[in-house]
């Protein structure tokens, strides 16, 4: 195998990716296979999870590393290394702000980033160019590689199969509708006080579907709520259950925080996929491809959701003329098929050696790498360290002596309460 690109100053044709994700996953597909294969490129696998295809490198022009693949580290060194040595560009892909994740985001609760943190920022240092999908999560990392490139979220054509939408059609009652993962929770919190007052004004004239996301707790008394587990682990399976789902008015609250404001307009399109109209905050994401009152409703206040939620209740004109609109806007602007050059364009430009690193680049993206290493052989120390105790705690739990302790503390409690 040629350690040098196989078509170096032309168009790529073999396009190799790394990911922490299943490969029907929606990150895996969304970002890697759908898009590349609908720019006529060839794509491989490089492996799942930390068990890498070193030949995929071998065999491709180009590198793709997504999100928190760096947190295998031995891995994340391999590929890298291979990919050095052989003159094969790697490219960071990240399509949320993962290094920040707000207060109250679910993952940050549970720490699913945390260990990953220092190694996606090494990733991106070190990358010969990075790919997100918004001008805003482009701006927040640009300082740490300014070779970056705007790929915003587009939908499978394969997947999105959609006709316009039938305007005879109403649900009774009224379905509003929300589609999200858990991670979302605090969004729905946002906007949870004018859901009740809906169900409150409208009765059963109205239901509330929530898809993933579970209701706010502050609407689990209503019995308009409906709630149903959507999982998009597989993907193909997630988008034939969501087409097939009846829903009049459909919602997308996010609080504006810079989280947020990095997130991509994906759900728009979704939504508007199903030829629904949608009522949104407000935000970034929405305000670059929501027209108020045409393809959608923008808001930013508590009012504001229910005097839009209200209106499209009781107009089904209204909802009939904003959703046939939604859905001409996502067919003409929502499907990879019509943006899938923009993925051929930018890995061209990168194959064609305009990305070349400046010594401050290598400086910076050496200096985070040492760290990050450091950080993680702290990590992996703190986490062995954790499993010898486990497994010691394990062996005590399971010895004759403590059985013989909890029966002498059984009968002591027992005696204990005799003299109460």
């Amino acid at each position: 195998m040629s350690g040098q690109p196989q078509h170096a100053g032309s168009e790529p044709r073999m396009v190799a990716g790394f990911t922490a994700y299943p490969w029907e996953h929606s990150l895996a597909i969304l970002r890697l296979t759908a898009p590349l294969q609908q720019a006529g490129l060839q794509f491989m696998r490089g492996g799942d999870y930390d068990r890498v295809d070193l030949e995929a490198v071998s065999c491709a022009d180009l590198v793709v590393i997504q999100r928190d693949f760096p947190r295998y580290a031995e891995a994340y060194d391999q590929v890298t290394s291979r990919a050095r040595r052989e003159g094969k560009p790697v490219v960071y892909e990240i399509d949320d702000l993962l290094l920040e994740l707000p207060p109250d985001h679910p993952d940050r609760g549970i720490h699913y980033y945390s260990q990953a943190a220092f190694p996606m920022l090494r990733a991106i240092a070190e990358a010969d160019a990075v790919t997100a999908t918004s001008p805003a999560l482009c701006a927040y990392l640009r300082p740490f590689n300014p070779h970056i490139y705007l790929l915003p979220n587009f939908l499978p054509d394969t997947l999105w199969k959609t006709s316009r939408p039938d305007g005879n059609q109403a649900n009774d009652p009224v379905v509003i509708g929300y589609m999200g993962s858990d991670t979302h929770r605090p969004d729905l919190e946002l906007i949870a006080p004018a859901l009740e007052w809906v169900a409150q004004q409208y009765g059963n004239k109205v239901q509330l579907l929530f898809m993933g996301a579970q209701p706010p707790a502050v609407l689990s008394y209503l019995p308009q709520v409906l709630w149903k587990q959507f999982d998009q682990r597989n993907y193909p399976k997630f988008v034939d259950a969501f087409l097939k789902e009846k829903v009049d008015i459909f919602i997308a609250p996010l609080q504006d925080t810079p989280f947020n404001r990095c997130k991509s307009s994906i759900k728009y399109f979704e939504y508007s996929a199903l030829g629904v109209p949608g009522v949104y905050s407000r935000v970034a994401p929405y305000e670059s491809v929501v027209e108020h009152g045409a393809s959608g409703f923008l808001v930013s206040s508590l009012d504001e959701w229910k005097q839009n939620l209200a209106v499209l209740v009781e107009n089904q004109a209204l909802r009939r003329r904003v959703g046939n609109s939604a859905w001409e806007n996502f067919t003409t602007n929502g499907l990879i098929s019509t943006h899938a050059h923009l993925w051929k364009e930018a890995y061209a430009q990168i194959l064609q050696g305009n990305e070349a690193r400046q010594a401050d680049d290598l400086q910076r993206a050496q200096t985070i790498g040492r760290i990050s290493t450091q950080v993680q052989t702290w990590v992996d120390e703190l986490n062995g360290r954790l499993i010898e105790k486990e497994r010691a705690l394990e062996d005590i739990q399971r010895s004759r002596v403590w059985r013989l302790l909890q029966t002498a503390w059984g009968i002591r409690r027992k005696v204990s309460s005799l003299f109460r």
